[in-house]
Parts: C-alpha cells; structure tokens; sequence
C-alpha cells in the first residue's frame, strides 16, 4: 500500500520570515472566509488555507499553489527589510 503524503501544519521560511501556518477548513467554512475558492494565503494571519474535503493529489496542488503566493510575498519581505542587499 502506498502511503499518501499529506500536507504540513507549518512552514518556516528563512532569515526570521514569521512561520507559516496551514490550516485545513470545511468548504462551507472556506467559502465564508475566502470566497469561492479550493485554497488560499492570507498574509493578514500568516496563513495558507486548503478545503479539507479536497482529494489528496488536489490538496497537495492546492497547498503549494498558495505556497507559492506566500513564498512571493517572503522575497517582497526579504527586498523591503534589507535581508537581499
């Protein structure tokens, strides 16, 4: 039997970036917060959110959909804070 992995609690981004957290919602609980949407970052909280009732290979594309948006926002952070000169 193959295992299926799943997605991370955390993500820690370098150079003292705040960790990140994901959570995984209801889609009713999604639709409420984020619209209608399968995932989304929230950098208000620090946040990835990714419906729960997804397929595994689904919430996987979801979560580094969105890991993707957070890691955009991280190399804004780095330039602004002086972290890349």
């Amino acid at each position: 039997m193959r295992r299926t992995k799943s997605i991370p609690r955390f993500v820690d981004l370098p150079f003292s970036y705040p960790r990140i957290k994901v959570k995984q919602w209801t889609k009713r609980r999604m639709e409420a917060y984020c619209e209608d949407t399968d995932g989304c970052w929230m950098v208000d909280d620090m946040t990835i959110y990714v419906c729960k009732s997804l397929p595994a290979r689904r919430k996987r594309y979801v979560y580094a959909h969105e890991l993707l948006h957070a890691v955009h926002d991280w190399m804004l952070w780095c330039h602004y804070e002086g972290v890349t000169d």
